[in-house]
């Protein structure tokens, strides 16, 4: 009971400015987030970066938190959202990789190759 209080307490804290209550608050939750993250994202480097993002997002946005109670509902909705926004934006490289591949093993006659280029 006493630790809800603390983390509703750092939470009004964060709210109205604090920033160290707002760091103690992440520390809280640190390896939630990271383990919340991996379940989206194969890779270290792109659990790190949606964590940082999301980090980020909810120090600039806590302000428009209405229930401190939900603080950590909010925070991972906050990283479940950078998760699927990477995830939307690695699958768009990987069809554009695809079809410049697809495109270099295809023969075109000359003057296809003008018109796409014209276009």
């Amino acid at each position: 009971m006493i630790i809800k209080q603390n983390i509703e307490q750092d939470v009004w804290l964060a709210k109205h400015g604090d920033e160290d209550a707002f760091s103690r608050l992440i520390r809280t939750y640190e390896r939630n987030l990271y383990g919340l993250a991996r379940r989206y994202l194969k890779q270290d480097e792109d659990c790190a970066d949606a964590v940082q993002e999301a980090i980020f997002k909810a120090f600039r946005a806590i302000h428009t938190l209405k229930e401190p109670v939900y603080f950590k509902t909010w925070l991972f909705r906050i990283l479940i959202h950078e998760c699927l926004q990477m995830l939307r934006i690695q699958k768009r490289t990987r069809i554009v990789k695809q079809l410049e591949r697809d495109a270099r093993s295809v023969n075109v006659p000359y003057q296809a190759i003008e018109l796409k280029e014209a276009i």
